[in-house]
């Protein structure tokens, strides 16, 4: 009987592994034989989904299909959690626009630079947006807006 419960202790394991449900074990005091993985429903789902990928090491992977060059100096990389403003150094003139790759957990995220490019959040960015730089001498202010608790890594290279 133990060998049945433990088998079958494994498969429902598996089996909740494999569909991302939340599992949890529940234990009897008066029968062992009844500790088994119970499924249970998620109050909320999950804010972060996989593992992410920094765009930056695929930009930097010469066998990626988002290969820029072996060292990118980028303007803005940061890792977070939840909406962010970052203030970034205003490049050198001759470069007029900031290329945006967005890698986050869940959800939609926004980047606002004056104007904006959005998109569905993956963990490994499935594309890019490029957005003017605003005319002025001042330090360039960039808002991500993802929701509360979702991870996220924003990646700013800037380009003519």
């Amino acid at each position: 009987m133990a060998t049945k419960t433990t088998w079958t202790g494994a498969f429902a394991t598996t089996i909740c592994l494999v569909s991302l449900t939340g599992c949890v074990a529940t234990t009897s005091s008066t029968d062992p034989a009844s500790n088994h993985p119970t499924m249970i429903s998620p109050t909320s789902p999950p804010a972060t989904g996989g593992t992410l990928v920094d765009p930056l090491t695929r930009l930097e992977d010469p066998d990626s299909d988002a290969f820029l060059a072996t060292t990118v100096s980028p303007s803005l990389h940061e890792h977070g959690t939840g909406a962010a403003t970052f203030d970034v150094a205003r490049p050198d003139p001759s470069l007029t626009q900031l290329r945006f790759y967005i890698a986050c957990a869940a959800g939609e995220f926004t980047v606002t630079l004056g104007t904006f490019y959005s998109g569905d959040c993956t963990p490994d960015f499935t594309s890019s947006g490029t957005i003017p730089l605003p005319s002025g001498e001042d330090p360039l202010s960039v808002r991500l807006d993802v929701s509360a608790g979702t991870d996220y890594w924003i990646t700013a290279i800037p380009v003519p």
